[in-house]
């Protein structure tokens, strides 16, 4: 008996801490990524279109960018932002880095946007403007 209240405690834990998350992988699409890289200066630019579609129902707060270690280390300035696509009034999204393991060759950040969520299968461009020192 003490075994299946355990197993059932175990269960509500584990469903609790899933409908706590903020996101997973499965929650939007990437419909279309245009990327411009501009190599006419010391500074190297790259800048990200992504269509992205709410796949989840509950509103969703931050996308996820991975970035390899290797380019990270060279990164001097990383903005976000939503395009208008009416009043050409920008968003502009706040980022931090998020820490993982030294063993993971990407360094991962999240672009936060709690004040704008998706919603269910809405579609949005986020900008993403990378800048890299070259060495």
């Amino acid at each position: 008996m003490n075994h299946v209240i355990l197993l059932f405690l175990i269960i509500q834990y584990v469903l609790s801490q899933n409908r706590n998350r903020e996101h997973s992988s499965n929650d939007y699409t990437n419909l279309q990524v245009n990327r411009t890289i501009d190599l006419s200066s010391n500074i190297l630019s790259i800048r990200t279109n992504i269509l992205i579609k709410s796949m989840k129902v509950d509103p969703i707060y931050s996308y996820r960018l991975p970035l390899l270690k290797n380019n990270s280390q060279n990164l001097i300035n990383i903005e976000a932002y939503f395009k208008s696509l009416h009043d050409g009034e920008n968003l502009k999204l706040k980022i931090t880095k998020q820490y993982k393991s030294e063993k993971d060759n990407f360094d991962f950040y999240e672009i936060n946007f709690k004040s704008e969520t998706i919603n269910f299968e809405e579609e949005r461009i986020l900008v993403i403007q990378e800048e890299y020192f070259e060495s």
